[in-house]
């Protein structure tokens, strides 16, 4: 029987990685996919949604396709393998940010030795994503029959191929320490010609997210990996390119890509940008000085894929990008707390009141429903 997923046009959505911000930024890709939605509600309906019947809503049945990088990532999971309502989603992506990004080392030498120079633990990180695993994909069925295992962290990224036939697929980005010029797909799907090494649901997670100064790489049977923030933290490029793997062709029907902010030019054009940038690098220790240079020549800004893409004529009207515009204030938020919560929520709430904005989202929900 041929899966129905490969006899239609896809629709592709793509999350930026939040860079090194403390996790407050992705709460505006949240938000963004929340009044797409909103808007794909009231053109099927004739109304506005209640906040009540908004937020039971899972946004994974508008789309065919979710990658993400670093928190983008972490989204991408929540969204397409874990099918959460949108409700859901704040709740486990808030969750997930207080646990890891809420909770930093102290600065003393012995949290500095103890976390290798880190300054989040990656142990938090791996335990609330295994957690969420258990919550939310072990049903209790699943439990009394005994068909997997009770614990998140034995669950496998890929799914099955009878589970995944006609489902959205997730992908993971991550860089590969022994090729860092070519970014990995972590994936939810099987692939005919795939010789990814099995990962588990939080193994995929951590290195999505491994990103410099904030969480160390991590080590799996398929190698070690760094989070493609820096060189590839828009990854809507490399989910295009992956369409004939996941799909078996490259039929878009639309590309809606969320970023967390565009990067202001007065900070990428610092003098002091890429010497800070090495700085954080030398936390990840053992690694060779290729490996170093080759990272701190990568910058974090995703606007230079967007400009491409929007440029690219086959792409026409498929593409829709929202990315709220540079700030200096947004871009320079530290650790996960309420003040920086309340500041991406404002500067979110202007972006989303644009004309510009407002139309973009219209011409962009009638092609996801």
């Amino acid at each position: 029987m041929s899966n129905p997923i490969h006899n239609r046009e896809i629709k592709v959505l793509s999350l930026d990685g939040d860079g090194s911000t403390g996790g407050a930024r992705a709460l505006a890709q949240i938000g963004i996919l929340r009044e797409l939605i909103k808007v794909v509600y009231e053109i099927q309906n004739g109304r506005k949604p209640s906040e009540e019947e908004l937020g039971e809503i899972r946004p994974h049945t508008y789309f065919d396709f979710v990658v993400g990088t670093g928190t983008g990532g972490i989204l991408a999971l929540q969204i397409g393998r874990f099918r959460l309502t949108l409700d859901e989603l704040e709740r486990a992506y808030n969750e997930f940010a207080e646990e890891v990004y809420g909770r930093p080392w102290g600065w003393t030498f012995d949290a500095w030795l103890y976390s290798r120079g880190m300054r989040y633990d990656y142990r938090r990180a791996e335990r609330v994503i295994q957690e969420q695993v258990t919550r939310y994909l072990i049903t209790e069925e699943n439990r009394i029959c005994n068909i997997c295992s009770c614990e998140g962290k034995y669950v496998d990224m890929a799914e099955t191929s009878s589970r995944e036939t006609g489902k959205c697929r997730v992908g993971l980005t991550a860089l590969p320490a022994d090729n860092i010029q070519t970014p990995r797909i972590l994936r939810s799907y099987q692939t005919f010609n795939s010789l990814d090494h099995p990962l588990k649901i939080w193994e995929a997670a951590r290195a999505t997210t491994a990103s410099f100064g904030k969480l160390p790489v991590i080590r799996t049977g398929g190698g070690r990996f760094f989070s493609a923030e820096s060189g590839f933290n828009n990854p809507s490029r490399l989910a295009l390119e992956e369409l004939p793997s996941a799909f078996n062709h490259n039929r878009l029907k639309c590309l809606i890509s969320i970023g967390c902010g565009e990067a202001p030019s007065n900070v990428l054009a610092k003098p002091g940008f890429q010497t800070a940038q090495r700085s954080i690098l030398q936390h990840f220790k053992g690694e060779t000085p290729e490996v170093l240079n080759a990272l701190s020549n990568m910058a974090l800004d995703t606007e230079h894929v967007h400009q491409r893409l929007v440029t690219d004529v086959i792409l026409a009207q498929k593409y829709f990008r929202f990315n709220m515009r540079q700030s200096t204030k947004l871009y320079t938020l530290g650790t996960w707390n309420q003040q920086n919560k309340k500041v991406v929520e404002e500067i979110l709430n202007e972006y989303l009141e644009e004309g510009e904005i407002v139309g973009a989202l219209e011409n962009a929900a009638r092609f996801i429903i």
